[in-house]
């Protein structure tokens, strides 16, 4: 009596000895995939492939396929495919560069975990600016200044040409808005990084001036907005 195997679809006999056998889930998993007999050799063959990974199904599959087709598999191509699957998993429990668990993917270098993916921002724009010759402070602060010198002039103020730093220096690195030193290690975008902080805002129609100016920390001048110390 024709049949086939109910997993592999692979043509089978059944009743009659030894072609009975499946050629295509006993070929991978080693066990007899007949219904005519050993039902016990049958329930550990389906067993085996219910508790398979994809990566084993897959290779199950592949060759049930050569197998209908009369085919064999290629020693070569099976031990390749192996090698691929076995450094992909490797590189799925390499560890991230932030909390050092396994990152659960090939390609990736940081998990998928808020901070580090921020991490991840941060080191990529590090590593940019580095590329691009914008590590120094002074270039920052020569961008900074032109910014807030052009948007000054859009809103029609009074435009003075100073150093940030120069107002850091006379407020002696200390935040107006809440009193407390500020670091100066600190680099944008920490929350704990200087920044200059118009007293009355450009918005308000404050000047861009000497006076009008004050060292705050970047948390600081976010948090108070468009509006007068």
């Amino acid at each position: 009596m024709w049949g086939r195997c109910p997993r592999t679809g692979v043509r089978k006999v059944t009743g009659v000895a030894p072609a009975n056998a499946c050629v295509g889930l006993s070929h991978f998993f080693g066990e007899a995939c007949v219904t005519s007999s050993p039902n016990a050799a049958r329930n550990a063959a389906l067993a085996r492939w219910a508790n398979a990974s994809s990566s084993e199904r897959s290779a199950a599959a592949r060759h049930a396929a050569l197998a209908r087709w009369g085919r064999e598999a290629d020693p070569l191509s099976v031990a390749a495919r192996a090698e691929l699957e076995a450094d992909r998993t490797a590189r799925r429990q390499s560890p991230c560069l932030n909390c050092g668990e396994p990152v659960g993917h090939a390609r990736r270098k940081y998990c998928p975990k808020p901070e580090c993916f921020l991490a991840r921002r941060a080191t990529e724009t590090a590593e940019r600016r580095a590329r691009q010759g914008r590590e120094s402070y002074g270039y920052t602060e020569a961008i900074a200044e032109a910014y807030h010198r052009r948007r000054a002039i859009k809103k029609g103020a009074t435009v003075e040409k100073f150093s940030h730093v120069e107002v850091f220096e006379r407020d002696n690195w200390t935040c107006g808005i809440c009193s407390e030193l500020v670091d100066r290690e600190a680099r944008w975008p920490e929350p704990l990084s200087v920044s200059l902080d118009h007293i009355i805002p450009l918005a308000l129609g404050g000047d861009h001036s000497r006076a009008n100016t004050q060292c705050a920390h970047l948390a600081c001048n976010v948090r108070k907005g468009a509006r007068a110390a």
